[in-house]
């Protein structure tokens, strides 16, 4: 399952896990969820700080305005993965004062 979180009271999103929809190289839920972690971490690149070891990909800072634009562009896009893979994707989302 991958888990994703986006925190925008921490301005922080986090990406774990393989969707076990299908084997490698043949997994479309993966492939939709890798090419939209890439178009963050492209935006994030000069603007906030990420780390992937391979295994968990962490998205940071960039002020709380950028980082909101940025993941409301996105997070409409995971959220809707989710609801068609529920099994393979879970998205939560961290608002203010939530």
């Amino acid at each position: 399952m991958i888990e994703i979180t986006l925190d925008y009271n921490e301005e922080r999103a986090e990406i774990t896990g393989h969707s076990g929809y299908d084997e490698k190289g043949k997994d479309i839920v993966c492939a939709a969820v890798s090419a939209l972690v890439r178009v963050l971490q492209k935006a994030v690149d000069k603007q906030g700080r990420i780390t992937d070891d391979g295994e968990r990909v962490i998205i940071e800072g960039g002020g709380r305005l950028w980082f909101t634009d940025v993941m409301q562009a996105v997070e409409p896009v995971l959220e809707e993965i989710a609801e068609k893979y529920p099994e393979n994707v879970r998205v939560w989302v961290r608002s203010w004062g939530s």
